[in-house]
Parts: C-alpha cells; sequence; structure tokens
C-alpha cells in the first residue's frame, strides 16, 4: 500500500479505513491527503473523495441533499457512495463520494465563457434545489454575516496600515457602512427574492471543469435556505476584478433581474473580497506569504480606482430609484 500519511501516521484511522474497504471487497492501492480531513483514494475498482464531517447530521444532510439533486435531473455534481460504508474517527465521520475526474483546463473567473456558464450552472443548480425538503436546518443571514467581517475589518486597520494608506482604508471602510445601512433599509427586497437551497461558496474552486468538458459545482459545506440572490451577490463580488467594465455584470440575465432591487444595489458595493482576505492575513498571520499579501494588496489598491467608479454608479442608480 502506498500512501502519503504523515510519517508515524495515523493507525486506528488507516486501519478503520481498510476494514471499511475490505467489508466492500475492494482493496486500497494509494492514499493520498488533500487537506485536512480529506482524501483522495486510489482502489482496485475505483477512485473516492473521502471527506470528514463534523457530525454525521451534516454528513447525512448533505447525502441526501446530492442524491435528491441527482433525483431531480441536477447530474451536474457528485453523489455520496452507499459502499463502503462511513465511519467515525476522532469525532469525525467519514463517508466515500464520487470522483469526477477533472479537465487540465481549471475554471477561471478570469475567463468570460467560464463566468457565463458559472451562472447558467448557478441557476440550474438553483432550481434543482428549491424543493429540497430537509430544509438545511440554517436560514443564512447575509447581513449578519457581513458586520461581524466589517467590524473585524475595522479592528485591524492599525495592523493594515502597515500596507495600505490610511485613505484607502478609510473608504473601504465607508462603502461598508454604506452598503449594510442600505441593506437594513431595504432587506424587505431581499425577503421577496426566490427562495432555495443557496450554495454559499462560490469560488472558482467549486466549480469544476470536468474532463469531458461539462461544468461541475461541488461543496456543499455552507448550503443554507434562503434568498437565491445571495449566491449571486457572492459570485458579482468573486468576479468584479475580473471584468472590463460594470455594463458587462448587468448583461448577464442572472444581474440584470435585480437591477432595480435596491438592497441588492447596495449589496453589490459590499467590499466582502476585501474584507474577508485581509481578516484572513491577521487571523492567520500570512503578512510573510509574500505572494498572497501582494496579490491582496493589489486587489485593494491598484483596483481601487475601478472598484470606486463601480460603487458610485451603484450609488447613482440608488438615488435615481429612490428619487423615482
Amino acid at each position: 500500500m502506498n500512501s502519503n500519511f504523515d510519517k508515524g501516521g495515523d493507525s486506528v484511522f488507516r486501519t478503520r479505513l481498510l476494514h471499511c474497504l475490505n467489508h466492500a471487497g475492494i482493496s486500497l492501492k494509494k492514499i493520498m491527503k488533500l487537506r485536512e480531513n480529506v482524501y483522495l483514494v486510489y482502489s482496485n475498482k475505483d477512485i473516492f473523495i473521502l471527506k470528514g464531517f463534523t457530525n454525521k447530521n451534516r454528513l447525512l444532510l448533505q447525502k441526501n441533499f446530492t442524491n435528491y439533486l441527482r433525483e431531480t435531473g441536477f447530474t451536474q455534481s457528485y453523489i455520496f457512495n452507499d459502499e463502503p460504508a462511513h465511519f467515525k474517527h476522532n469525532n469525525s465521520y467519514f463517508a466515500w463520494i464520487e470522483y469526477i475526474h477533472p479537465s487540465s483546463e481549471k475554471f477561471s473567473y478570469n475567463q468570460l465563457d467560464d463566468r457565463l456558464q458559472g451562472l447558467q450552472l448557478l441557476t440550474k443548480y438553483h432550481l434543482a434545489a428549491a424543493n429540497f425538503e430537509h430544509h438545511t436546518n440554517t436560514t443564512y443571514n447575509q447581513i449578519k454575516k457581513w458586520k461581524e467581517r466589517l467590524s473585524l475589518f475595522e479592528k485591524n486597520i492599525l495592523v493594515l496600515e502597515k500596507y495600505v494608506s490610511q485613505k484607502i482604508l478609510s473608504t473601504w471602510l465607508y462603502w461598508g457602512y454604506w452598503a449594510i445601512e442600505g441593506m437594513e433599509k431595504y432587506e424587505h427586497f431581499l425577503c421577496e427574492d426566490f427562495h432555495t437551497v443557496t450554495h454559499g461558496d462560490v469560488a472558482h474552486h467549486n466549480f469544476l471543469r470536468k474532463a469531458n468538458g461539462d461544468l461541475y459545482l461541488i461543496d456543499f459545506d455552507l448550503i443554507s435556505y434562503g434568498p437565491a440572490l445571495f449566491d449571486y451577490l457572492q459570485y458579482g463580488n468573486r468576479i468584479l476584478p475580473h471584468i472590463q467594465n460594470e455594463q458587462e455584470l448587468w448583461e448577464y440575465p442572472q444581474f440584470k433581474q435585480y437591477k432595480n432591487n435596491r438592497a441588492f444595489l447596495y449589496a453589490l458595493a459590499f467590499p466582502a473580497d476585501i474584507f474577508r482576505e485581509w481578516n484572513r492575513i491577521v487571523r492567520e498571520n500570512l503578512v510573510h506569504n509574500h505572494s498572497y499579501l501582494h496579490s491582496i494588496w493589489k486587489l485593494t489598491v491598484e483596483d481601487f480606482s475601478k472598484r470606486m467608479e463601480f460603487n458610485k454608479s451603484l450609488a447613482f442608480m440608488v438615488n435615481q430609484q429612490a428619487n423615482g
């Protein structure tokens, strides 16, 4: 058996893993650790993703949800395997997930075709997920989450001033408060939107290009029940650094439908990416990771003028609608 377990390894984990495979009549060839509690497992019959969940309910929720998606005809994701059986180790529940053979061409928000295909897939997913009966028991509160992120960013400013001017940081902070104030004022516009099981993490790495060219949506750790527009807000925030001008955004039907939704316009101005990444740099002490630090600095400083023009345009749209 080849593996890349840490030296010394975890013999109990290996024993339980092998027991599950042997019970299903499967032999282990190789196992590779991808990240914490996630492994790539090669066997004599197939390749699996072995993933650990914090509790059994979370595992069963995702298993039921992905099965439901497949039953509704949404085939562009994985499903969980019934065999081998899941097992418990160190308070985590490990389950076997279908492996999707990836294409060498990775999905990228930098590519226009990928941005378009990602939105189309997200819309297809929302429609498929809308009638899932076993709701996630979590109702997503975007405003609360962003207020916490904004507050933490403000606390971190004294540290961040070593890398970014106080004027630029204060301007990002201003737009954060501006967006939150507008979202709270027009919160009813958020609640009136089409509800579904939102994905919650539409980062580029959760869109997987399969070897045959089809685009897949993966990783449902952050699913919750709520307005579909929350996923589109996150998607919009992710693609903003890559689009040439704001007109492209409104050409997508998924965004065009919200052009008169004041809460959505306010929310688009919230610098979620800036706050998220700088908070992470401080929290994980990544200031010595010069490549990563520089990429976030560029996002914050070099893209500053472009993003400010976009936010001013949003403010103009909001004022026009308010003065109707």
